[in-house]
């Protein structure tokens, strides 16, 4: 099982923690026009105060999607250990799980 590489914990429990703040910070930014402002100009330090763990080593950019535009974000491929098949298409749907919102809409 692929494990978080900040936290050690399981793949599983991080992606569902994440899914939540995330979804919140969406929802914030739906709501109130000023926070998304903020967001944009500072991602990492207002994802911080919303409960996101931030990895100091990443650049943090938001991308917002609007009609008729869609993002599709390709990461790059996981740096730890080496990893089964199984276990890289499993980081790669905690991700694209992610985006299903924008895709939704």
């Amino acid at each position: 099982m692929p494990r978080n590489m900040l936290t050690d914990e399981p793949l599983s429990v991080q992606k569902s923690r994440v899914r939540e703040q995330m979804a919140r910070v969406i929802l914030k930014c739906w709501q109130d026009p000023e926070f998304k402002k903020e967001l944009m100009s500072n991602p990492a330090r207002i994802l911080q105060s919303e409960g996101v763990t931030i990895n100091p080593d990443i650049e943090y950019v938001i991308v917002c999607d609007e009609h008729p535009k869609l993002h599709f974000i390709i990461p790059e491929p996981p740096v730890a250990t080496p990893l089964s098949a199984d276990d890289m298409l499993q980081l790669a749907l905690a991700g694209t799980q992610l985006i299903l919102p924008s895709i939704i809409c």
